[in-house]
């Protein structure tokens, strides 16, 4: 179902952002400032943006952030939105703007189309088909799908064995791949310099691959594109 709202209502709106002493406040305001340069929403609910430092752990991962919402314990479905979490330990900066950009793109996912039963791509919202089309053909989740089923990936001509396939299964879910979609779609359209370093520096790197090459990406920006068009969220 898709909400009728108000579509000229700036994104940062909903969103509480961190207070001066923050040392992500000015990253922050200017990531919110990008997005809502690209596109307006309907009415949101307000969430705070947190902040909060913790390095790798055990496993050598680092969580760069997080888009927290209460849960259904029976269904797994989530009901309402909590907070938006950033890392501002020096091991998660890598790509810390996109990372705020791709856990908006969960909060737009969830909270501004259909009802707020769950995350709309999660639960197959017709209104992403297009989107969803465009994505599943791309040569980036391709590249996923094969690593899922082979176990390897080559990336950047060096070859990942032994990959953990269950992050790569996750990588493929349609949350994650919108969320990620979303972020690159932001920054290409918005030609934010940093933000289009950070998946510059992603796309050069041998780790998991998470983000499209420009080429790759023009289908799905142009998807994107259709679909804020036709909920007034873009001229």
């Amino acid at each position: 179902m898709v909400q009728q709202a108000s579509a000229n209502v700036p994104v940062s709106a909903a969103l509480i952002p961190l207070g001066p002493r923050y040392k992500l406040a000015p990253v922050v305001q200017e990531v919110l400032a990008t997005i809502d340069a690209v596109h307006t929403d309907g009415q949101l609910p307000t969430i705070p943006i947190t902040s909060y430092s913790r390095g790798a752990g055990t496993s050598g991962n680092v969580s760069a952030g997080g888009y927290r919402a209460t849960v259904d314990a029976q269904t797994g479905k989530a009901t309402g939105s909590l907070s938006i979490e950033l890392n501002s330990h020096e091991q998660a900066m890598r790509g810390v703007r996109n990372t705020l950009a791709h856990e908006i793109g969960h909060f737009l996912d969830h909270r501004a189309f259909g009802d707020v039963a769950d995350l709309a791509t999660r639960a197959g919202d017709p209104a992403f088909a297009d989107w969803r089309a465009t994505a599943d053909a791309s040569a980036h989740v391709q590249q996923l799908r094969t690593a899922a089923r082979t176990g390897t990936i080559v990336r950047n001509g060096v070859r990942l064995r032994s990959i953990d396939v269950g992050y790569v299964r996750y990588l493929l879910q349609p949350h994650e791949v919108w969320a990620r979609s979303y972020a690159q779609y932001v920054a290409e359209v918005s030609g934010n310099p940093a933000m289009l370093a950070e998946i510059a520096r992603e796309l050069s790197s041998a780790r998991y691959p998470t983000q499209w090459a420009q080429a790759d990406f023009a289908p799905i920006r142009a998807a994107i594109d259709t679909l804020f068009r036709s909920r007034g969220w873009r001229p």
